[in-house]
């Protein structure tokens, strides 16, 4: 990514496919809500309901559907699917991020019998154990457990506090009392992955818990043993 930080009207257009009403060469540097919004912002319309805000906005530009019918008060950029190109933008304006490749912090605790790609960055405190192996270009963020049987393929992203291969919840009955059932299986994370904070995923009772390519998950999530999530899958958390 560019460390560029300002960019002119149309050169966010080529970049997000989109069409500029007004006048191109306005200089954009930040991406801001329409309320926050200063004379250098670019902002994003997708619902209704704030079309009024927007009368008091001091943004230079707004990133609108196509079928938005504009006016003179502001530039725009149309788009077919804005929030696409809002994700876009954020890419752009993002601060440089910190984790650099290659790392493992000097307090992380990693199994002798775990293969750990070259290419990793693994933050402070994290555990992996016996029998993972992690890919090349994983990220595995700060006080994260990886606990045995567990594979992370490339360029996924483990956020802070996730425990992944954790136990099943698995017993069964008996005259005195419940019989804990081993958890024989394993875990195997797919590319291109997004885990959020505090997520648990445990690995599987005999068969393997699978998280294909592309999911995401918000923070907060459990998966149980066993499960299958497809390919881009997204679970969000609920909100109270």
């Amino acid at each position: 990514m560019s460390n560029q930080k300002s960019f002119k009207l149309e050169e966010l257009a080529k970049l997000t496919d989109s069409l500029v009403i007004g006048d191109p060469e306005c200089v954009i540097d930040n991406l801001a809500t329409i309320s926050s919004a200063s004379e250098s912002s670019i902002t994003f319309l997708t619902n209704p309901k704030y079309c009024g805000d927007l009368k008091n906005s001091k943004a230079c530009a707004v990133l609108v559907y196509e079928s938005y019918k504009e006016d003179k008060d502001f530039n725009y950029l149309k788009s077919k699917d804005p929030y696409l190109a809002y994700a876009i933008l954020s890419k752009l304006f993002k601060e440089e991020s910190y984790n650099t490749f290659p790392f493992i912090d000097k307090s992380a605790v990693i199994s002798k019998n775990s293969v750990i790609s070259k290419n990793v960055y693994i933050g402070p405190h994290v555990y992996i154990g016996p029998n993972c192996v992690i890919e090349d270009n994983v990220i595995i963020n700060a006080n994260c457990s990886i606990v045995e049987n567990v594979t992370i393929s490339s360029n996924t992203t483990i956020h802070y506090g996730s425990v992944l291969g954790s136990d099943g919840f698995g017993f069964a009955p008996s005259k005195n009392g419940y019989v804990k059932i081993e958890q024989l299986g394993g875990l195997k994370i797919g590319k291109n992955v997004e885990i959020g904070a505090n997520c648990s995923i445990d690995r599987g009772a005999l068969d393997d818990t699978e998280i294909h390519d592309g999911v995401i998950l918000d923070n907060l999530i459990h998966i149980a043993h066993n499960v299958v999530l497809g390919e881009n899958s997204a679970i969000a958390a609920s909100c109270a």
